[in-house]
Parts: structure tokens; C-alpha cells; sequence
């Protein structure tokens, strides 16, 4: 069944995603360092691992894709100041890091915005969570918390995309989806929620020609 819920006042308007690579590191002020960190929280919230034993401050990101890793390797250099490591694995990439103080930002990050997400938190666990079904028009993520995905529904109700919650269960497990359906939903998301991971590409495919500020390049797509 749906889940729906009203609460919490209307949020004030964000900035437009419509780039998360910046420019060069001295063109890279606070506001925009921040807003990488908000995304890397969102990508670590969905595909992460952040370490609870005491003085051990790892932090690391999971993907099979290994494009997308060198991305975020990009993004944390320069939000943190730091090159991170890449490892194989057997089927898939580890982006690992270790400090202290990243550590524990992340982990207040994914706290706080957990509870009131934004834009930049929520394209990352679009990134790391979601899948875009380009018959159906459909974009879903997929997360065991439901009060955070309750949370990103009010976000979305508060712009005027609609969008429902279910429940899903196999043998013992119990996980949530949050759907956004219809061209005009995923199209007013677009222009505040945009994904960069390449399995996206068919999405922008579909909704190229209405974009605004087209971020394309990141995907390797270019206007007609």
C-alpha cells in the first residue's frame, strides 16, 4: 500500500544540481565544497560504509562501475582535500578513505540530512539507490529506512512532485520504495534532482531536449 504523509512546513527553494563536478580546485569556494559533501553523504547514506568502532574512522563507497568511482575520487578531492584509494575488488570498486575529520562530518551529514534532505544529499542516493525505468517513466530508490524516504517524499511534495512509497518483502527481508511516475513529475525533478551516474544515461536520453542548464557532459551526452 501507499504511504503518505503531511507535516513539516514548505522548505525554501535550492539551488539548481545541475552541476556536481566544479571547476578547478582555486575556483572552488565553501558553498560549493559544501554541497559536494551533501552529495557524498547522500552516495554513503545508499552504497556506503561508514566505521562505529572507536578510532577507527574508515569511510568507504562500493560501486561495479568504475567510471563512477574515478568520479567520486574527483568529487572528494575536492570537497576534502584528500586522494582516496580505489580498490578491486571481485565484481565491483571500493572507494576507501581514512581521516578523522571526514569521518565525522560525514556521519553528522548523513544524520542531519537524513532527517531534512536537500537536493545535492538526495542525487546521491539517487546515485547509489535509484534505477530509472524509461518504458514505464518511472525513477525509484530503493532504501530500508523509511523515514527517510517519508522525509524525501515531503521534499518532493514540497516542489510539487508526486510521488508514493511501498513496501517490499523477500523471504525474511523487509525494504521501501520511493516512485516518482509520469513525464512531468520526473521532468520538474530534473531540474533539482540530477543524477550522474552513467547508468542514468537512458533517463537523459528521454528528457534531454526539455533540460534546463544541461550538465550533459558528465554522462557524455551533448544537445542535438
Amino acid at each position: 500500500p501507499a504511504v503518505n504523509r503531511r507535516g513539516n512546513k514548505r522548505g525554501a527553494s535550492l539551488v539548481s544540481a545541475a552541476a556536481v563536478i566544479p571547476a578547478p580546485r582555486e575556483r572552488v569556494g565553501r558553498k560549493i565544497m559544501l554541497t559536494l559533501k551533501h552529495y557524498l553523504a547522500g552516495v554513503v547514506k545508499g552504497d556506503g560504509y561508514i566505521s562505529t568502532r572507536s578510532k577507527d574512522y574508515e569511510v568507504k563507497i562500493t560501486d561495479r562501475n568504475r567510471d563512477y568511482i574515478e568520479t567520486l575520487k574527483k568529487l572528494v578531492e575536492e570537497a576534502c582535500g584528500l586522494t582516496p584509494k580505489i580498490i578491486k575488488e571481485e565484481n565491483s570498486w571500493r572507494l576507501q578513505i581514512y581521516r578523522k575529520e571526514i569521518h565525522q562530518e560525514l556521519t553528522y551529514l548523513v544524520k542531519t540530512l537524513s532527517m531534512k534532505p536537500d537536493n545535492y544529499f538526495i542525487t546521491g542516493l539517487i546515485d547509489a539507490e535509484g534505477d530509472y525505468n524509461s518504458k514505464k517513466r518511472r525513477l525509484r530508490i530503493t532504501n530500508k529506512d523509511l523515514e527517510l524516504l517519508l522525509n524525501i517524499h515531503q521534499y518532493l511534495e514540497n516542489h510539487r512532485i508526486a510521488s508514493c512509497i511501498y513496501r517490499r518483502k523477500r523471504t525474511c527481508h523487509i525494504w521501501y520504495a520511493l516512485e516518482i511516475y509520469g513525464y512531468m513529475n520526473i521532468r520538474t525533478m530534473l531540474n533539482l534532482i540530477r543524477p550522474i551516474h552513467p547508468r542514468f544515461k537512458s533517463l537523459y536520453i528521454d528528457f534531454l531536449p526539455t533540460l534546463r542548464g544541461w550538465s550533459g557532459r558528465l554522462l557524455g551526452l551533448k544537445r542535438p
